[in-house]
């Protein structure tokens, strides 16, 4: 195991992709395959034609021909059908023909012959773990340990299980088993230290961690390390003096520690050190020009600095460097998306997906760039495709949900807004759009408490003022109170169309025609090329008796918003005879 690996921390939440990383790379490097010593079963002497098949079937396996030698092995087992090596040989060719299935019933059958048959349990665990099957996977590895308890790669690999499912003080206890199998000291095992510290941190275990750190010091190949860890550590203990302290002799011991550098300058920066924040990571990259993540680093940092310019050149100097890496992209796409760029912010995020598929935040990000750029047909897949990946994201349920009810697609915006409201509460946003989705679902209770709730918490909110106050008016009631708040949003932003357009719309069904007149001419003149605004100009004009304005006007909204029945009919029903 190579020492010089290194190992991240989030400020907010805690990773273990780093210990992932090492628990795969020692468990991959460990060729350990040591069996618990018991009793042969007796059997007869293997027949000898199974034994010429099996024998022609390993060359066609040298030769690379696993068609080949899977007929042989399966020829074989019809002269023997008891020999558990040979129903394993035949799993692994049928694994390296694709066909699991197959390879899963073959392995059961050689497990069911000779159950001390470790590698066979192995595979069929790695068969179990490609399908899902995760209880079966932590089963069949605590079967392999009940045989064989120095089997190593069974506790990397359920270790990774736990780790996969959470269960971390479970990976913790694997963990220190296996420091107790091998020479922690030893710097092929540097990992195994470095892995289980990351773990109590993440546990919030902040004195077994400081433990593990401070042994690590005390070795030649980890004190660089140990120091860093330890840094951690004092940061979360809120001793930013003591963990500048660590991190800069983590860096004395071991330069290239990146992370080291990234902390240690986040850390310059909260103290306004900013050429000491800066210089560090400048120092790092002419260090190793090819560390991505020192570059992303001196970008985010002009990015929280504001200046434009040097965040600009930065990222676009990732982007040259490294052209097949999505990280730059999205890192540029974000620095778009604070400038109100959506364009060139939407080109960075397709080619986040376009380089890596799965990528959720590329998804989302440029879903809300489409947002911005009023492609909402476009937008829904992209949000989709993020929520796929990451279901309970609350600024993708949010985009989500409010696209679908500006499409008036009530009933599928209504789930996606109450789980962004679940996740993040007293989002006023989230809950303007909630209350807005149960309006038009005619949930009238539920929407009023919900807007009643929001402006308990923002009483001044000019949006949820002029929403609350457009819902009651559009249903005829509390038209006063409705009056009340519409003019409280416009005094908040006098020059809003919309919001002119409620109050014209409350003294509507107040009856003052003339008056509602004024107030939605006023927002017409702001929102020309709304169909709400130009239909309820209509309307008004309809109840003055100026029927040739009212068609007009009407026909500029259909012709706006063409799905409009309501429109459509009070037209028919104007021109009809």
């Amino acid at each position: 195991m190579n020492p010089t690996i290194s190992f991240s921390r989030q400020h907010a939440g805690r990773s273990a992709c780093f210990f992932l990383v090492l628990l795969l790379a020692g468990a991959t490097g460990c060729a350990h395959r040591r069996q618990a010593v018991r009793p042969a079963p007796t059997r007869t002497e293997p027949h000898a034609r199974a034994v010429e098949l099996f024998v022609t079937a390993t060359e066609h396996e040298l030769r690379g021909d696993y068609t080949y030698a899977l007929l042989n092995y399966q020829e074989a087992m019809i002269y023997d059908s008891t020999s558990a090596t040979l129903f394993l040989a035949a799993g692994k060719a049928y694994l390296r023909l694709g066909r699991e299935e197959s390879a899963m019933h073959t392995l059961r059958r050689c497990v069911a012959l000779d159950p001390d048959q470790l590698e066979a349990h192995d595979l069929l665990a790695r068969i179990y773990a490609s399908q899902g099957w995760f209880l079966l996977v932590e089963r069949t590895y605590q079967t392999i340990l009940e045989r064989d308890s120095t089997y190593l790669k069974a506790y990397y690999n359920l270790a990774l299980l736990y780790l996969r499912n959470h269960e971390r003080e479970k990976a913790v206890s694997i963990y220190q088993k296996i420091l107790s199998l091998v020479d922690p000291s030893d710097p092929e095992n540097l990992h195994l230290l470095l892995g289980l510290g990351e773990l109590y941190l993440d546990l919030d275990k902040l004195e077994e961690a400081e433990g593990i750190y401070t042994r690590l010091v005390e070795t030649d190949s980890g004190a660089g390390y140990g120091h860093y860890g330890l840094g951690l550590v004092r940061e979360e203990q809120g001793d930013t003096a003591l963990a500048i302290q660590n991190y800069l002799q983590a860096l004395e011991q071991a330069p290239d520690i990146a992370q080291a550098r990234e902390r240690l300058s986040r850390l310059f920066e909260s103290q306004a050190r900013w050429d000491a924040a800066r210089e560090l990571l400048v120092e790092g990259i002419a260090r190793d020009t090819t560390d991505l993540s020192l570059w992303l680093e001196l970008g985010n940092f002009f990015r929280r600095q504001d200046d434009s310019t040097l965040t600009a050149q930065t990222y676009n100097k990732i982007i040259r460097r490294f052209p097949d890496r999505w990280e730059g992209y999205l890192n540029q796409g974000r620095f778009h998306l604070d400038r109100q760029a959506y364009e060139p912010a939407y080109r960075s995020f397709a080619r986040v997906v376009e380089l890596h598929p799965d990528n959720a935040w590329g998804w989302l990000f440029g879903g809300i760039s489409l947002v911005h750029l009023d492609s909402l047909d476009s937008a829904v897949p992209a949000l989709r495709k993020a929520l796929a990946v990451m279901p309970e994201d609350p600024l993708g349920n949010y985009y989500l949900g409010s696209v679908l009810m500006q499409k008036r697609r009530y009933r599928e915006a209504e789930f996606p807004l109450q789980t962004a409201l679940g996740r993040r509460p007293g989002w006023i946003s989230a809950m303007s759009a909630l209350a807005a989705v149960w309006d038009g679902l005619k949930k009238h209770d539920a929407s009023d408490s919900l807007y009643a709730a929001a402006l308990a918490i923002e009483p001044d909110n000019a949006l949820l003022l002029n929403n609350y106050a457009y819902s009651l008016s559009l249903r005829g009631v509390r038209l006063d109170e409705a009056l009340a708040m519409a003019e409280r949003a416009v005094e908040h932003d006098p020059e809003n169309g919309a919001y002119l357009d409620t109050i014209g719309w409350i003294y509507f069904n107040l009856g003052d025609y003339e008056k509602a007149l004024e107030y939605i001419e006023q927002a017409f003149r702001l929102r020309p090329d709304n169909p709400e605004v130009i239909d309820h100009l209509g309307d008004v004009y309809h109840r003055l008796g100026q029927t040739d304005k009212a068609i007009e006007f009407w026909e500029k909204a259909l012709s706006l918003d063409g799905d409009n029945m309501e429109i459509r009919d009070k037209l028919e029903g104007i021109q009809s005879p």
